[in-house]
């Protein structure tokens, strides 16, 4: 079985290749510049040049506040492109698994519950909107595909709100009061990266040994479900116990409005993952023990710089 990943050098991109390597299994992984997914002829370029046995688009515009003043953008990778792309795979026969978002849902249910696969979908940015477009287009143009929506997506190596967080804390602690302000109208389930990664290979080696899966749409992500200030919290707690940073600022509560510009976020996108779990056996990501991994390394690549700068 030969694997073709799109958006290779994106968050889940990176984090996939590294452990189909790891596990030697055939892949290609090709990134913007070697397949831009809104451009079909592209697409039949490359699907002729490495006939892969399946496809696995992680390529996104993913930027959600830019989102809102580069619509067409948006929709163009996220919609579009995602379209052309199912339906090259499906002329040839090969199915695809496809990423969305917590994002494509309102938000708005009780913050006990949580959202199943089926509950209705009303995305309030246009980042979920273009998502919720490229799904649709997905299930329509290919009928052997596998949609995994995800959240909160964190990892130690790209940019992200946990290492985001620690590095403002670490900025602020020579001040008296170090405050941050964070959204705690934002419930959700971070997610570590290598961890979902860990799912898709396991939806793969499924395929490669039954040659087919239940297809559909899945919600793959972490527990427990959180705030966005309880999740502050943690990393920070997290970081202190490993050194990272000395003393614990001040979180003060705002909401997402606060800050200018931003794109509106579901207030609950808690994603439920007892269908992936009851199909496949796959388990939630236990975003704990994540969020340790990332401190860890965080607080090597900084005694890392810290030499390399005193040398």
């Amino acid at each position: 079985m030969t694997i073709l990943i799109s958006g290779a050098n994106g968050k889940v991109g990176t984090a996939l290749t590294a452990q189909l390597k790891s596990r030697k299994l055939a892949y290609i992984a090709l990134d913007h510049a070697q397949l831009d997914i809104t451009n079909s002829a592209a697409i039949k370029q490359r699907l002729h040049e490495y006939r892969p046995s399946i496809i696995i688009n992680t390529a996104a515009f993913t930027q959600v506040d830019i989102a809102e003043q580069q619509q067409e953008e948006a929709y163009r990778a996220n919609a579009l492109g995602a379209e052309l792309l199912a339906q090259a795979a499906a002329n040839q026969q090969i199915p695809i698994i496809h990423l969305s978002t917590d994002y494509v849902f309102s938000g708005d249910k009780p913050l006990a519950q949580s959202y199943v696969e089926d509950d209705a979908t009303e995305p309030a940015s246009v980042y979920g909107k273009s998502k919720l477009a490229g799904e649709q287009a997905v299930r329509n143009a290919n009928a052997h595909h596998i949609i995994i929506r995800t959240a909160w997506l964190f990892d130690e190596h790209s940019d992200n709100f946990a290492k985001k967080l620690i590095t403002a804390a670490k900025q602020q602690l020579d001040l008296p009061n170090p405050t941050l302000r964070i959204a705690a109208n934002q419930y959700g389930c971070p997610t570590d990266t290598s961890d979902l990664a860990s799912a898709i290979v396991h939806l793969l080696q499924t395929y490669a040994s039954k040659a087919t899966l239940p297809w559909g749409t899945y919600h793959y992500a972490g527990e427990p479900a959180i705030s966005r200030l309880e999740w502050a919290q943690e990393i920070l707690t997290t970081a202190q116990t490993h050194g990272l940073i000395t003393r614990l600022p001040i979180l003060a509560p705002t909401t997402d409005t606060y800050y200018i510009g931003s794109a509106p976020r579901p207030a609950n996108s808690a994603l439920n993952c007892t269908k992936i779990q009851q199909l496949f056996g796959i388990e939630p990501s236990q975003w704990r023990n994540g969020l340790r991994h990332l401190v860890q390394t965080f607080s090597t690549d900084n005694e890392i710089s810290c030499s390399d700068k005193s040398s």
